[in-house]
């Protein structure tokens, strides 16, 4: 009983003691109003900031061919002279991750900080890599087997060398390719006999060995504008994928289409077809107005260069009516075909694809003369003045049996257009494409039968329809870069002072007045030159054309100079006239050339072949507030008795973009 006394009373003793001690704890921590304890802010000189992070490297690996090295050993031959290995680092991003090759025997082989391993002599050396605190090793063990084998094999290597002609089993060979012109080379082909390859780098068998370069054809890009390819002479399918469109939108002409082949494969392209109101004219192959292959031949074919290439089917508007007269003199019978609806008819004939015409009734055994000058239909809308040159699209359909041989021409002042003698047997109706060339205004035609030996009337159908030949502006009025044209005053014939007279149609020498084409800095003049007109020029009275030049740069004090670069084109194209032309062209201060002291710059002009282009320069010392004209002189006839034809057209600009080449 005692004994449980005492122990009773201990534990209480130790319990008590223990309620003491947190009950002193609970009185020293601060409390709020609330009854809350508040944690007690410790002063910054006794805050304890933790360790700062270590950024560190893991692991180094050295790599040879991007591969670990099995078993720490690599062994290679001497003979292969120079080694790449690497080495593949593990680390922290920030961490120093530079790495330091050593070598341990510097005879046997060295190495470089990027890991080139030279090989000196046979042996062995350990090759280490260290980045921080890391490293690894591997044994480089080096053969020199040209010493211990035997016999030397031959190497024959096609589209390629080697360095060596021949080696020992076991020794590195070293290959280069030649790759040929258009080619792109694939790889090497090597013998089942060789096991053992890294890049152009052999090991050599213990036999003669052949190695073939491989190579596939590089490809080029084709585009083709407005047509489709219907045969490429390539094992390679011609797919193409759409390109995207040009100027119209969505307008199929515009469509471009784009393929790859490799160089010089031949193609051959079909044009689309013809959409509403347009006529196909030609194709431009390589660069724009770049005029290839038929004119109006939907079809072409052609080579690919060694670059990347376009084609373009170019396409004008249609204009169905070109002749406007009621019909043609001195055949038996013409009637008129009106949008290719023939007479007789309720509809249109599909032959004759809209185009206007006549149905012509040739008498048995008519023939016309030679020669362009009967002009037996009079009335046309043919006018290459403002378009640049046109192309001519005649349709023929003999209706009768017998075989006739017609032509139809326009003959403007010694400018010729003519769809050239064609034939058309009985029955057959056949499609000719030629052209006008600039110059033409509205003339009056001539219709020819050349050779007619039926013995009876034969009924021809014959429609003429133009296009522009070249949309983008006239092949021949070209130019480099961005041209700044001369402008003459007014673009209208109106105003071109002949011979002093402003009114156009007065009898004054120029059987033809001058026309202005401003937007590509032109003037044409048509004109037939013979004894009476002109009114007999003279050097000191001679006929002329001016006019005020309404655009020239602004006066520069410290460079006065007034310049102008032209072409001069001869636009006749007749054989059966004299084309000679002798002309000067001036810049003058007044009207009239001839008033003294008014020419300041002057060039002659002098031409005698057809379609002949000259280029020239007038350069002058301006005078601040002084107004300049440009005249046009003829000052002799070039011919007496005879026609000549000048018809011309004159081109300026003030910068040289024409291709004047100075002397």
């Amino acid at each position: 009983m005692k004994k449980t006394q005492k122990l009773l009373t201990l534990v209480m003793s130790v319990v008590l003691a223990f309620c003491l001690v947190l009950g002193l704890v609970a009185c020293s921590v601060p409390r709020d109003v609330g009854g809350e304890y508040i944690t007690p802010e410790i002063p910054d000189d006794q805050k304890v900031n933790p360790p700062a992070a270590v950024s560190r490297v893991y692991s180094v690996t050295i790599m040879y061919n991007d591969n670990a090295i099995d078993g720490g050993v690599l062994s290679v031959d001497k003979s292969a002279g120079t080694i790449n290995v690497t080495a593949n680092v593990v680390k922290d991003a920030d961490a120093d991750g530079a790495v330091v090759f050593d070598s341990s025997d510097k005879n046997v082989a060295t190495i470089t900080a990027a890991g080139a391993v030279t090989l000196l002599k046979k042996g062995e050396t350990v090759l280490s890599a260290t980045a921080g605190s890391k490293s690894h090793s591997v044994v480089l063990v080096v053969n020199d087997t040209h010493a211990e084998t035997g016999v030397e094999h031959n190497i024959t290597v096609n589209g390629g060398t080697a360095n060596v002609a021949a080696a020992r089993a076991g020794e590195y060979v070293t290959l280069a390719v030649e790759v040929p012109k258009h080619k792109d080379f694939t790889g090497w082909r090597f013998p089942n006999t060789v096991t053992w390859i890294s890049g152009n780098v052999f090991k050599m068998p213990d036999c003669d060995v052949e190695i073939v370069a491989e190579f596939t054809d590089m490809l080029y890009e084709l585009n083709v504008v407005g047509a489709k390819i219907v045969k490429a002479d390539t094992e390679l399918d011609p797919e193409g994928m759409d390109g995207g469109h040009t100027n119209d939108g969505n307008t199929a002409e515009y469509a471009i289409t784009k393929y790859l082949f490799p160089y010089n494969t031949t193609i051959d392209v079909e044009a689309i077809a013809e959409p509403a109101g347009k006529i196909f004219v030609g194709w431009d192959n390589g660069s724009q107005d770049n005029r290839a292959g038929e004119n109006g031949v939907p079809s072409y074919s052609f080579e690919t260069p060694d670059k990347t290439h376009t084609v373009w089917a170019i396409f004008g508007e249609l204009k169905t009516k070109v002749l406007t007269a009621g019909g043609i003199g001195d055949v038996k019978r013409s009637e008129a075909i009106t949008n290719g609806k023939v007479p007789g008819e309720d509809f249109p004939d599909k032959t004759f694809e809209g185009l206007c015409g006549y149905r012509i009734t040739i008498g048995a055994g008519a023939t016309t003369a030679d020669g362009y000058t009967n002009e037996n239909i009079q009335g046309s809308d043919l006018n290459s003045i403002e378009t640049g040159t046109r192309l001519m699209k005649a349709i023929f359909r003999n209706n009768s049996e017998g075989t006739v041989t017609v032509e139809i021409y326009a003959s403007y002042y010694g400018i010729l257009a003519s769809s050239g003698r064609v034939t058309i047997a009985g029955g057959e109706t056949k499609k000719v494409f030629f052209t006008a060339g600039m110059g033409i205004d509205k003339p009056w035609m001539g219709f020819a039968v050349r050779e007619n030996n039926s013995s009876t009337d034969v009924v021809l159908d014959m429609v003429l329809g133009s296009t522009t030949m070249y949309p983008k502006g006239d092949k021949s009025l070209a130019v480099t870069g961005g041209p700044q044209y001369v402008k003459l005053k007014d673009a209208s014939k109106d105003f071109m002072y002949k011979n002093g007279d402003p009114k156009p149609f007065a009898d004054n020498g120029w059987q033809r007045e001058g026309y202005l084409a401003n937007k590509v800095g032109a003037i044409y003049v048509a004109n037939y030159a013979h004894s009476g007109c002109y009114n007999n020029p003279t050097a000191a009275n001679p006929t002329y054309l001016s006019a005020p030049i309404v655009n020239m740069p602004a006066y520069d004090a410290e460079n006065p100079k007034g310049i102008i670069y032209g072409k001069y084109l001869n636009l006749a194209l007749n054989p059966e006239v004299s084309v000679k032309t002798t002309l000067k062209l001036v810049i003058c201060k007044t009207a009239n050339p001839m008033a003294a002291g008014s020419i300041v710059a002057s060039v002659e002009i002098d031409s005698d072949s057809i379609g002949d282009m000259k280029m020239f320069k007038l350069e002058w010392d301006r005078v601040e507030g002084q107004n300049y004209y440009f005249a046009i002189l003829k000052e002799k006839l070039d011919a007496t008795g005879t026609y000549d034809a000048n018809s011309f057209c004159i081109q300026m600009v003030y910068n040289n973009c024409i291709g004047y080449e100075e002397d």
